[in-house]
């Protein structure tokens, strides 16, 4: 037995020993010790040329799964080399696709809003056409009707008729070289008879339209023509002379909010709800603290149900 280890741990040397030797199976230089061994016996070779053996087919399982993954491994780095290729490829398409896409819609939001503001300016040109219209037509009633009164007066047989006329027209003159009462006047006439209320401040701006100071007025008497139209269900005509002051006259804050909340109800009655919501959305918040918020609120409440 001492000389059976002796010869295994030479045995273990020579196989330490095999390692170090390039080109040589550690298996084959094993069995070449033992075969030049005269003091081993023949059931120890026999055991340790198993053991080697079964060593043998570990290490060459073992090789074969190393080639196996290293196989693989090359496999994976080249795709993930392609994959990481093409989505460098995507990532470029992507900027190209999204910077051309931005440059689009660029382009489209500039017609769109250029679109807009055509559409904003036609629509504040019409509306001043329609209020200049009727002002110019109403303004043409009126000088008929001075005509027809002035004939109908000298035309008059009876002096006392001629005498009343013509004292209702030196009323109506002095009335009219006081705006604030003949404004007062047609107040009060706006509700039972707006036509005649209509005629009155529309004389009103023809005596004193172009003379100093009128601009104090001209808000208030806009507005309360829109009434009279207002008080005829002529909504369209109102509207018109509702955003003429929101045009033109713009720093007044006393009659530019009551204008935009008439302009909404006149929209409102015209079956246009979603753009009578705005205008009473914008004088609730440019103008929360006047009366006519107020009102706007309580309309849009109406309106949510």
């Amino acid at each position: 037995m001492k000389q059976s280890r002796s010869y295994t741990v030479n045995l273990m040397g020579k196989w330490k020993q095999s390692r170090l030797c390039n080109g040589h199976s550690p298996v084959v230089l094993m069995l070449a010790a033992l075969a030049g061994c005269s003091y081993y016996s023949q059931a120890d070779g026999a055991r340790l040329r198993d053991e080697v053996y079964g060593l043998q087919t570990e290490v060459d399982a073992l090789q074969k799964r190393l080639r196996t993954i290293k196989n693989s491994q090359e496999q994976s780095g080249e795709r993930i080399a392609r994959m990481s290729s093409d989505v460098a490829d995507l990532n470029t398409s992507a900027r190209r696709n999204d910077a051309d896409l931005g440059v689009v819609m660029e382009v489209v939001r500039q017609d769109v809003a250029r679109m807009k503001g055509q559409v904003d300016t036609l629509v504040d040109r019409v509306s001043s056409l329609e209020s200049e219209t009727a002002q110019s037509r109403e303004e043409t009633e009126l000088r008929f009707q001075a005509l027809a009164d002035e004939t109908k007066l000298r035309a008059q047989a009876n002096e006392r008729e001629r005498e009343q006329a013509a004292d209702k027209a030196q009323a109506k003159d002095k009335l009219l070289r006081t705006p604030r009462k003949a404004i007062e006047s047609a107040r009060r006439l706006v509700k039972d008879s707006p036509q005649e209320a209509r005629q009155l401040l529309r004389a009103l701006e023809l005596k004193r339209g172009k003379r100093r100071g009128w601009a104090t007025y001209a808000p208030e008497v806009t507005y309360l023509i829109g009434e009279t139209y207002f008080a005829e269900n002529d909504f369209q005509q109102a509207a018109a002379s509702f955003n003429v002051i929101r045009k033109k006259y713009p720093q007044s804050l006393k009659w530019v909010p009551n204008s935009i909340l008439k302009l909404g109800m006149c929209l409102e009655r015209l079956d246009l709800a979603d753009d009578a919501k705005l205008f009473y959305q914008r004088v609730e918040k440019k103008y929360p603290n006047h009366p006519a918020a107020k009102q706007a609120r309580r309309l849009l409440r109406k309106m949510r149900g």
